[in-house]
């Protein structure tokens, strides 16, 4: 699953089972894409796999998923506390070592996006290897359209992934007026295969779908993890 969405400034941390909600801690984002040459993929993917190693020595960074679109880009979504600590990342380590791989190993120049958390899901207590991944962009055809989709997304279809306890790593964030996204993670397959089948997300594209000028919802691959609440 993979979806984009529009900016808001709480983050809710829900709970259900070993959940917490409404967490005031993780408000701002970063939503970072990659497109590798060819070529590159495998390397690339080694380079951002070492970034775990980069993000827990970030004192400010809460989050962090790194993943491969089964057919498209590199991502990852880092959550963070304070906006200095956003911007701290930033500047700091991995963005730059990104950048540095972009002539030999990319098509196109990174993109780092600053976004603002609309809602998350996220397990206390220690994560599992989170292996198969879900992520959405969603544009809104118009101004309107984009506060129905915000409100499906933050209503019943996040009320729906707080109710399951197969999803336990799950998050939103507005990137601009009219563009959405979402990130995802399960430790097994059919954790994943089970959320897709559920009828949260069959409402969920019914609702969203017709006011969307862009609606993707690819499945991936984990790369690297930090959780923290």
């Amino acid at each position: 699953m993979r979806f984009e969405l529009p900016a808001s400034v709480l983050v809710f941390m829900l709970s259900f089972g070993l959940c917490t909600r409404a967490d005031p801690n993780a408000v701002y984002g970063v939503w970072a894409s990659f497109v590798a040459m060819p070529a590159a993929n495998n390397s690339f993917w080694d380079l951002l796999a070492s970034g775990t190693a980069i993000v827990d020595a970030e004192p400010g960074t809460l989050q962090w998923l790194s993943l491969k679109d089964d057919a498209g880009p590199f991502v990852y979504l880092a959550t963070f506390k304070t906006e200095a600590a956003r911007a701290a990342h930033l500047a700091g380590r991995l963005p730059a070592a990104l950048k540095a791989a972009a002539h030999q190993q990319l098509a196109q120049a990174p993109v780092f996006d600053s976004v603002t958390l609309l809602a998350s899901k996220v397990a206390d207590g220690n994560a599992p290897q989170l292996r198969f991944t879900g992520s959405g962009n969603v544009v809104a055809a118009n101004a309107t359209a984009a506060a129905h989709i915000k409100g499906v997304f933050t209503g019943s279809y996040y009320d729906a992934v707080l109710a399951q306890n197969y999803t336990n790593y799950w998050w939103m964030f507005q990137i601009n007026a009219t563009a959405f996204g979402l990130a995802a993670a399960w430790p097994t397959l059919e954790a994943r295969q089970e959320h897709s089948d559920s009828a949260a997300v069959s409402a969920m594209i019914a609702a969203v779908e017709p006011y969307a000028a862009l609606f993707e919802i690819p499945q991936g691959s984990a790369i690297g993890q930090k959780i923290e609440v």
